[in-house]
């Protein structure tokens, strides 16, 4: 274990070791096992770039051609199908119950990324058949839109504008907005015209059979036709021009003249506004046209390209109508989950290698000196802390004994103190009651020194057991 391994230098064969997060030192005491696990992070980088492939072909769908930001998205989403691919592999190998039971939740993982890679490859393969189904679709789609706008925007005073299927509520919502001159107004104008028309025709067709009976009765009359009614003698006589006068007089109140060239300019009207109908029928159909031919066009932008999820419904539709395609579907779904489900499948099937055992052993060695390592730690740590008490302990007892050294010094200086003003006392009193008689006795002297001497209530002589005494001494 101590003994100076030999690493082998960088090259593809590394590289692709690297991808299963095996240590190159612990393959290095076992080198049998660097093809096995060569072999596994080529499997790793295969699924790798099959879920670049696969996302790479998902933008180029979303976005209708490439796009330079696609590379980026497609380098991350593969480092991290990689990093994802490495974590399952580099984990402890799949030996006991509970290390399957930690392991399924990681397959269920890579089964869910399998099915995500997946479903753009199928589409990838498929990629024919849905073009042409989305073409047949996208056809059929513009015929359909265009039959429902003629339908429900005929050219109005034509047949087409009187179907019932012209005026549905289904046409409510496809009307088109015509900028033009609608032929609606002359149709309208025309109809009245023809309506006049007829109805003054109707009336000089009468007026003029009555006139012409009253002209024909007349002309027997002056013929000398022979009959009930007439005279039977010719000439004007006066039957004759009293039935002429009748014809005449007919004629002026019924205004068959002035209707007669009423009824001919009503006609030239009529015929005026027939052409000029026909002409703004063209002219609004060619608007109609263009407006449908706009529209039309907007749906074929919009069809420039195939997103990705017309793709899926184009698929989805193949399945339904073709039992073989939905069996391939399928078929390919399923082969391309387990190629990316493979390093997950790999570390079922490998179970436990030598490699395994030897990083184990590493780990429970590295556990343990871990574990003694915060051992020594702990047992550091509380020697630091029995020093520390230790010593704070010695610098407390050093300073109690400065302290209580501190006040036997003080108490021996009170003492002294103490004896020193007894003395003076003793004195002073001794000079006051032998008085004069001694040598050099000098009483201000004497008070001065009595008056200047510290003396406390706790070492005054006078409140002591001796003030008594040295009363009755003087």
């Amino acid at each position: 274990m101590d003994e100076k391994v030999d690493i082998p230098r960088w090259g593809p064969a590394r590289a692709l070791r690297l991808c299963t997060g095996a240590d190159e030192k612990i393959l290095a005491q076992v080198p049998s096992e660097r093809p096995r696990y060569t072999a596994m992070g080529g499997v790793v980088f295969g699924t790798a770039l099959l879920a670049m492939f696969s996302m790479a072909y998902a933008l180029y769908c979303v976005f209708g051609g490439f796009r330079f930001f696609v590379v980026g998205v497609v380098l991350v989403w593969g480092l991290f199908i990689l990093s994802l691919d490495r974590w399952l592999m580099a984990g402890a190998p799949i030996s006991s119950g509970s290390a399957r039971n930690r392991f399924l939740p990681r397959l269920l993982l890579s089964v869910a990324l399998g099915m995500v890679v997946a479903e753009p490859l199928l589409l990838g393969v498929f990629d024919s058949a849905i073009q042409e189904r989305v073409a047949r679709d996208r056809a059929t789609e513009l015929a359909d839109r265009e039959s429902l706008l003629r339908l429900c925007n005929p050219v109005p005073g034509t047949p087409e504008a009187a179907r019932p299927e012209a005026n549905d509520a289904t046409c409510l919502d496809n009307r088109l907005k015509i900028d033009g001159d609608s032929p609606e107004r002359l149709q309208t104008e025309l109809d009245e015209t023809k309506r006049q028309a007829d109805a003054l025709r109707k009336t000089v067709d009468a007026d003029s059979a009555a006139h012409a009976k009253l002209e024909e009765k007349a002309r027997r009359e002056c013929n000398g036709t022979p009959g009930s009614e007439f005279s039977g003698r010719p000439g004007v006589g006066p039957n004759c021009r009293r039935l002429r006068g009748e014809a005449d007089r007919y004629y002026a109140d019924h205004k068959i003249k002035e209707n007669s060239t009423r009824l001919v300019q009503l006609d030239s009207k009529a015929n005026s506004l027939t052409e000029q109908v026909s002409t703004a029928r063209q002219r609004y159909g060619e608007l109609i046209n263009k407006k449908i031919d706009e529209e039309l066009d907007t749906i074929r932008d919009r069809h420039r390209n195939i997103g990705l999820l017309e793709r899926f419904r184009a698929l989805d539709d193949l399945v339904e109508e073709n039992g073989y395609v939905h069996a391939t579907q399928w078929g390919l779904r399923i082969f391309l989950i387990i190629i990316d489900a493979l390093p997950a499948l790999l570390k079922v099937l490998n179970g436990e290698t030598v490699y395994d055992r030897l990083n184990a052993r590493r780990l429970r060695d590295q556990d343990r000196q871990d574990a003694g390592q915060r051992d020594a730690d702990r047992e550091r740590h509380a020697t630091d802390l029995r020093f520390q008490r230790y010593r704070t302990q010695q610098q407390h007892e050093v300073r109690r004994k400065r302290f209580a050294h501190d006040v036997r010094v003080e108490n021996a200086n009170i003492d002294v103190a103490r004896e020193e003003l007894i003395s003076a006392r003793e004195r002073s009193l001794l000079g006051v009651a032998t008085g004069p008689a001694i040598d050099g006795w000098d009483l201000d002297a004497t008070q001065e020194f009595v008056i200047d001497q510290p003396v406390s209530p706790s070492t005054d002589p006078a409140s002591g057991p001796d003030a008594p005494a040295t009363g009755a001494a003087s």
